[in-house]
């Protein structure tokens, strides 16, 4: 009687121990589905991140590709008309040299023009010679004035000339401020999208604890650098624009001074013209 009392006393001390290892069992078995529920989570949390980055990164590729393709044709636009300009300003080299040429012609033609115009008041005041050597001073003015006169419309074609390949100055000019402007226009849309990158990346519902991502700051080494890049480009920018707004300045300046030197010229042929049509009309 006393074994069979020992045995039931055992047989409940080992079904209590039982009954606790089985309560333990079942707690370790709720804590690991938690934990099984918790790494379900944060194995979807880097799913969706890893998604978000894909797609930040080809927004990403996608705006600097067009960044990098609208600067490229902007620098080549911009080398092309500097090249345009380099050649007419070679052509006006040569302009403004057959324009020195001209107007020494004139001051030449001018000055023998005077010459003559002195001898034929000096053989009109001789009433007793002859005629005929005044009818030869006469012949000369003429051709004088002729040669003047041919030299007068030479200038103003040259002129014409000067004027047209000022006017494409111009608008190459326009057209590479236009491509400046776009160029800073570009680079102030890569920043812009810089800083949306930056402040998605900030974002607190991306958790960089479950991935161990370092945050991205606004000193940060990466966007320090392309902050950097896009500061330089639009210094370069700049520089263009305010080149070519110093070559408006000067292409304005030097078509001012073909008009007054066209109306210079002019002027000098009237008061010849005039001149010599006096002296027909006192001989």
């Amino acid at each position: 009687m006393i074994q069979l009392k020992h045995k039931q006393q055992k047989l409940q001390q080992h079904t209590a121990a039982l009954q606790t290892q089985k309560q333990e069992i079942l707690a370790r078995h709720k804590l690991l589905e938690i934990q099984q529920n918790d790494l379900i989570s944060q194995s979807k949390q880097i799913h969706n991140l890893n998604h978000r980055l894909k797609e930040i990164t080809g927004f990403i590729s996608q705006e600097g590709k067009k960044a990098f393709y609208a600067t490229f044709e902007g620098v080549q636009k911009i080398n092309k008309n500097m090249d345009e300009i380099f050649n007419i300003g070679h052509l006006f080299t040569n302009e403004l040299k057959l324009i020195n040429s001209t107007s020494h012609q004139i001051e030449t033609v001018s000055k023998q023009a005077k010459h003559l115009a002195i001898q034929a008041a000096i053989v009109a005041g001789h009433s007793n010679s002859e005629l005929g050597g005044f009818s030869h001073i006469t012949n000369e003015i003429g051709k004088l004035v002729n040669e003047t006169s041919q030299a007068g419309r030479q200038m103003n074609l040259v002129a014409n000339n000067l004027m047209m390949k000022i006017s494409e100055l111009n608008n190459l000019a326009e057209t590479g401020k236009q491509t400046a402007q776009s160029l800073v226009e570009n680079n102030q849309r890569s920043e812009i999208t810089l800083d949306e990158l930056e402040k998605l990346i900030q974002q607190p519902n991306l958790d960089r604890a479950a991935v161990n991502l370092p945050p991205v700051t606004p000193g940060s080494k990466g966007t320090d650098i392309s902050q950097e890049n896009l500061y330089q480009d639009k210094n370069t920018v700049n520089n263009y624009k305010e080149k070519f707004e110093e070559k408006n300045t000067d292409i304005s300046e030097l078509q001012m001074q073909i008009l007054n030197n066209k109306k210079d010229k002019e002027k000098l042929i009237q008061q010849i013209r005039s001149t010599l049509n006096k002296k027909k009309i006192d001989i």
